[in-house]
């Protein structure tokens, strides 16, 4: 049986855009099945930059999927979404993420009141508008310890977006950025940018997917030869 959640729509440090959080309500058991299919490209970013024994926040962690494989892999990890409904079903799909998933959600993201070694945000940022994206990310830095580590997916190319309402056949707000968009918000929050690629999309969706890894006041003991990074 899975853990309840209430759905939050009057926080105002939460954005939440109705058709897009009526989507993943409605959606929310068939699609954490669906996304457990994606392949774990996450864990093993963070095991290439951080010790397991760091601790990890997974931002709009949906299905559950990243949570679980970085537990799996020894990490700490908490996770804030801001669909009951989605929470719901990820606790029912992984038991072992029983409270440790907060109703939460970007800019603010409320209840959230820790640092990080490591923060993911994963195929989120194309629901969230541009008016909140900077103080998203302001957000996101306040969370993240010195020399810890932000990573970060959202898809440069989606199949079926309106390009004049910035929607999906879903109903869902897609917004549609540059990796050089992301870039230029993120540097001017002092990180650096270590690792960047395009992806296909795992699920085999016509969709191409942004990954960025960035660093807080990066440590050069990573890659101390290293002046520039892969795109």
């Amino acid at each position: 049986m899975s853990t309840k959640y209430p759905e939050n729509k009057t926080d105002p440090n939460i954005y939440i855009d109705d058709r897009t959080n009526s989507y993943y309500s409605s959606k929310s058991f068939d699609l954490a099945g669906k996304y457990s299919k994606a392949d774990d490209l996450f864990s093993k970013l963070f095991i290439k930059y951080l010790s397991t024994t760091s601790k990890i926040l997974d931002i709009g962690c949906g299905s559950g999927r990243d949570i679980a494989n970085l537990i799996k892999s020894g990490f700490t990890v908490t996770g804030a979404d801001s669909s009951g409904k989605m929470i719901s079903a990820a606790v029912g799909k992984y038991p072992e993420l029983a409270d440790k998933i907060s109703l939460s959600g970007l800019p603010d993201l409320p209840e959230i009141d820790n640092t990080f070694n490591g923060v993911l945000c994963s195929a989120v940022l194309q629901h969230i508008p541009d008016s909140n994206l900077y103080e998203s990310f302001r957000r996101i830095s306040d969370l993240i310890k010195d020399n810890g580590i932000f990573v970060v997916s959202f898809p440069v190319e989606y199949p079926g977006i309106d390009p004049e309402t910035n929607r999906d056949a879903g109903g869902r707000l897609f917004y549609i950025r540059s990796a050089e968009k992301y870039r230029f918000l993120i540097e001017r929050l002092g990180f650096v940018l270590i690792e960047s690629e395009l992806q296909d999309d795992s699920l085999g969706r016509d969709a191409q997917w942004g990954v960025q890894v960035w660093s807080k006041q990066y440590l050069s003991k990573f890659h101390p030869d290293r002046t520039s990074v892969r795109v």
